[in-house]
């Protein structure tokens, strides 16, 4: 790898924020690029493979993954401006928690449905059920209009009930 001291980089910097207005890359994305760059040789005199694998293990250590990725990918930018003959550090793998934490069970479903039956709440017996029952969000439900709610009966009271 051609390696970029500090002192090279400083002009190389002023060439490559330009390389990103002419890009039109957000200011906000140019500010945070040139962050990661000027966090890089505030800790590493030289761009190099090993400082490359310092500068990573020291962001994992200090911030969350998605700002680890942010700054990786500034510093791969940079790499790639310079055209210097290295591969880009790698970026990590952020684990997404998936959407399933945020719906109750089965079991929990039943149990209220039965308290607010036993407690008499017929109006919200019935909200839970429609939303249960067709997928509607709370957002979308509080939309509803009065004339929807001969609808709304059919799908929740089965035919031979009502």
């Amino acid at each position: 790898m051609n390696a970029i001291t500090k002192s090279s980089s400083v002009q190389g910097l002023e060439v490559f924020l330009e390389h990103l207005q002419e890009k039109n890359m957000s200011d906000n994305t140019i500010c945070v690029y040139r962050y990661a760059v000027e966090q890089f040789y505030r800790l590493y005199p030289q761009l190099t493979s090993r400082n490359l694998q310092l500068y990573k293990v020291y962001l994992l250590e200090h911030y969350k993954p998605q700002t680890v990725n942010l700054r990786l990918r500034a510093i791969n930018c940079f790499i790639e401006d310079k055209k210097l003959r290295s591969s880009p550090a790698p970026m990590i793998r952020i684990q997404q928690k998936t959407w399933l934490d945020k719906i109750i069970s089965q079991a929990d479903y039943e149990y209220l449905k039965q308290r607010l039956l036993e407690d008499e709440e017929m109006v919200y017996y019935f909200l839970v059920r429609l939303m249960a029952a067709t997928g509607v969000r709370v957002s979308e439900l509080v939309t509803f209009q009065v004339g929807m709610y001969t609808a709304v009966l059919r799908i929740c009271i089965p035919k031979g009930i009502r």
